[in-house]
């Protein structure tokens, strides 16, 4: 093989790496994206469930006194920290997102 040929292929090789390197870099971009729009959807949806949550625990303390013995402020509960959990993991999902 002539060094001009070896030259050319590796040239083309080269060439072939920096075009593979580019569309990968275009298609994680696009994910990183697309990822992080999900991220703000659902931090948006917990905030509006966390405020949800918090009106109908008001109102059940309201109706009343004991709520701690209310089947349904125990399940509010329930949910409530569950929706914490989701808040939790959607922070640390979105910081490993920045790094």
């Amino acid at each position: 093989m002539l060094l001009q040929e070896f030259e050319a292929r590796m040239n083309i090789a080269l060439t072939e790496l920096e075009q593979s390197f580019a569309r990968h870099q275009q298609q994680w971009r696009l994910d990183h994206e697309a990822l992080q729009q999900q991220l703000d959807l659902s931090m948006r949806r917990e905030a509006k469930l966390r405020e949800q949550n918090a009106l109908l625990v008001s109102q059940l303390n309201n109706l009343d006194s004991s709520p701690d013995r209310n089947p349904l402020i125990h399940k509010i509960k329930i949910l409530s920290a569950h929706i914490d959990a989701l808040a939790r993991d959607a922070a640390a999902f979105h910081q490993s997102c920045r790094m």
